[in-house]
């Protein structure tokens, strides 16, 4: 199991998303549950960092989503 914390979420969902990870990460071994920081992820992989990241449009966004996941996986 992944968790992908997103890079465009609000305040109160990332707080659930935290909780939530804190809950699998006391539920589940190391090797069933690994929690990834989406926004972190996509800086170590877009060029410039998450701030260049944020002034892409759709198309190139989901593109480096994707790069990100597969790297992941």
């Amino acid at each position: 199991m992944v968790l992908f914390q997103n890079d465009c979420i609000d305040l109160q969902f990332a707080s659930l998303k935290l909780l939530l990870a804190a809950v699998l990460e006391q539920s589940l071994s190391r090797d069933e549950f690994t929690f990834y920081d989406g926004s972190q992820v996509i800086a170590d992989v877009a060029p410039r960092g998450l701030e260049a990241f944020q002034k892409l449009d759709d198309k190139q966004k989901t593109y480096l989503r994707e790069r990100v996941i597969g790297k992941i996986e």
